[in-house]
């Protein structure tokens, strides 16, 4: 009887540190997807934040005082099902005329473009990430496409779906 006890212990901790092994192998899946993705963000911010001046219509009026357009980019993303929050040195490489901020949702004030990343998936070395730009009742969106080339995300195509209007 004491050596059935001591052979079912022995099981129970063989098996609780496999799965514990599992339990760390696919944490550090998920953390590798999230800093990819978060890279790729980071290293393409300006190709994924593209055709802003389209949302800006001060040009229609003539000496407008209107204040210029501001970026509200939404910080939450979800990455192959993980979510992630987007920090300030994910935009730190952003560069235009337009201030970009990261905001936590969209508030539907007036002059402010909101951006969302969306269905962001990476697959080895492809991926892709939905953009969807929002301004009062205007919207576009746009699929990009991006392969890891020597260790870079280098954009593949990119696929508008959404018009403003």
């Amino acid at each position: 009887m004491n050596n059935i006890l001591k052979i079912v212990i022995f099981t129970f901790v063989f098996f609780a540190s496999i799965s514990c092994k599992k339990a760390e192998k696919i944490n550090s899946v998920k953390y590798n997807v999230v800093t990819d993705g978060e890279i790729l963000i980071a290293h393409n911010i300006n190709t994924l934040i593209d055709s802003v001046a389209s949302f800006d219509l001060r040009f229609l009026v003539k000496d407008s005082k209107e204040p210029k357009l501001t970026i509200g980019l939404i910080d939450s993303i979800s990455i192959n099902g993980n979510t992630a929050k987007l920090e300030d040195n994910t935009i730190a490489f952003y560069r235009s005329s337009y201030k970009l901020n990261l905001v936590k949702k969209n508030n539907f004030d007036g002059n402010i473009l909101f951006i969302t990343f969306s269905n962001f998936k990476i697959q080895g070395d492809q991926a892709s990430i939905v953009v969807k730009k929002v301004f009062g009742i205007s919207m576009m969106q746009a699929i990009f496409y991006f392969k890891k080339e020597k260790g870079l995300w280098v954009l593949v195509k990119k696929q508008n779906f959404g018009a403003i209007g």
